[in-house]
């Protein structure tokens, strides 16, 4: 199986082929960025040992491109929790 079948497969993509898989990437241009908060109330509080979160305070953010592509993306700006990031003691 090639590389384009598995594609094909895998994402149900018609129009995949070999030379769209392998073409040059063209420059694109952001004209605009939009970032806003985005308070996410939980069903459930998430709780592990260092306290419990009742909402996600996310950033939601949108792009636009010059030909008037607009995409959007979250961010999730949690502090790290890990052991390696706590203060030794």
């Amino acid at each position: 199986m090639s590389h384009v079948s598995a594609v094909r497969d895998r994402h149900g993509a018609g129009d995949v082929t070999e030379s769209r898989l392998r073409a040059p990437m063209t420059p694109t241009l952001i004209t605009a960025a939009h970032f806003e908060p985005l308070h996410l109330p939980l069903t459930e509080p998430f709780a592990i040992a260092t306290g419990a979160q009742y909402a996600a305070e996310n950033v939601l953010v949108r792009l636009t491109l010059a030909d008037g592509t607009e995409g959007l993306a979250e961010a999730a700006p949690f502090p790290p929790s890990a052991a390696r990031h706590r203060p030794a003691r």
